[in-house]
């Protein structure tokens, strides 16, 4: 069979969703990572209420990674941040 090179593109999707998230949690199996990201809505409270005893974060989204995957986010995040902090600290 001939080799024949596939390119890889990202597509628009101009209905993604984006959401803001403000908490994450990250756990690991044998063989995988979990970063779940949430959202935790400030409590206004006025003269009359209690602050509650706790309070929920809601999971937005749950993203399973290899542990290979998860170094090259990390390294993407990482190089991201510092091409930030030189363009706008």
């Amino acid at each position: 069979m001939a080799e024949k090179e596939i390119m890889i593109y990202w597509e628009d999707n101009p209905d993604l969703q984006t959401h803001y998230v403000n908490q994450m949690f990250v756990s690991h199996s044998d063989n995988d990572f979990y970063l779940i990201f949430g959202e935790i809505t400030p409590v206004i409270l006025n003269e009359n209420m209690e602050i509650p005893e706790k309070i929920g974060i809601k999971p937005v989204i749950r993203i399973a990674l290899t542990p290979e995957n998860l170094k090259e986010f990390i390294d993407v995040l990482n190089a991201n941040y510092q091409a930030f902090k030189e363009k706008y600290k």
